[in-house]
């Protein structure tokens, strides 16, 4: 079996709802399990005070998250937000996917995706890239797996190329304000990096994250490779990890969240 070369492909059968990715940049023929942890959409979400660790601000950021929705549709349900709502990636209630960032004036941008995000099985990968260097309006980018799905800006009140990601009060994954409009699902990985805007139009860079038969790619004990550096957040479960609480462990550099009600 030549898994040398450029075309190389594995197929991989789970007998159970996880994801198996292989470890290209490792290769010792040994697959992982992907597991993951479950937010209960009424109790459950991590939080962090004040700003991450080491943010600066910056025009460009970029998210990206395994998830399976369980429920809890016609509702918001937020994957990240700070604590003001001022930098926010949520599910709307119709279901399409919501991105809003603040500039260094106070001023607002948010957009919807025209295609919907329903309950997936088993995972599905979403990334968003947003770059408002020539805020009129900003670049923005966001997947449903291998998918560039269409974006649709609602307002734009930008009045600088620089989003606010300092003096932030905290930063939640799974909810919004003040704990609301929680997330009902299982999260597999959270990375969110602040500075970068990769166009996700380009193939090269999604494989960086899912590989050509949908499935995903190891990022590095730090969510190092796709960028050559450690991201702000990077938060993932693997199956072989009982202790769900383990997700909270923030690999990145943006220091640790807390966890409100129990992760299963």
């Amino acid at each position: 079996l030549d898994l040398t070369g450029s075309d190389r492909q594995l197929t991989l059968v789970s007998n159970d709802d996880s994801m198996v990715f292989v470890d290209w940049y490792r290769f010792n023929a040994i697959s992982y399990n992907v597991g993951a942890v479950t937010f209960d959409g009424s109790s459950t979400y991590l939080s962090k005070t004040g700003d991450l660790d080491g943010a600066v601000d910056s025009p460009k950021m970029f998210a990206a998250f395994w998830v399976k929705k369980n429920g809890n549709d016609n509702n918001f349900q937020f994957f990240l937000a700070d604590y003001d709502l001022d930098i926010t990636i949520a599910c709307t209630p119709d279901n399409n996917i919501r991105v809003d960032v603040t500039d260094t004036n106070g001023n607002i941008f948010y957009g919807d995706t025209t295609d919907t995000f329903t309950i997936s099985n088993p995972f599905t990968l979403i990334m968003v890239s947003v770059d408002i260097t020539n805020f009129g309006p900003p670049i923005v980018h966001v997947t449903f797996n291998d998918t560039v799905m269409a974006f649709t800006p609602i307002l734009n009140n930008l009045y600088t190329g620089v989003i606010e990601f300092t003096n932030r009060a905290g930063w939640r994954i799974g909810a919004g304000n003040g704990g609301n409009n929680k997330f009902d699902g299982d999260m597999s990985m959270a990375f969110f990096k602040i500075g970068v805007a990769p166009d996700l139009s380009d193939v090269t860079f999604r494989r960086k994250f899912i590989d050509v038969t949908g499935l995903p790619v190891n990022l590095g004990a730090n969510g190092e490779l796709p960028f050559g550096e450690a991201p702000d957040i990077y938060m993932t479960q693997l199956a072989t990890d009982t202790v769900a609480a383990n997700f909270a462990v923030n690999l990145g550099t943006g220091g640790d969240f807390d966890i409100t009600g129990a992760l299963t």
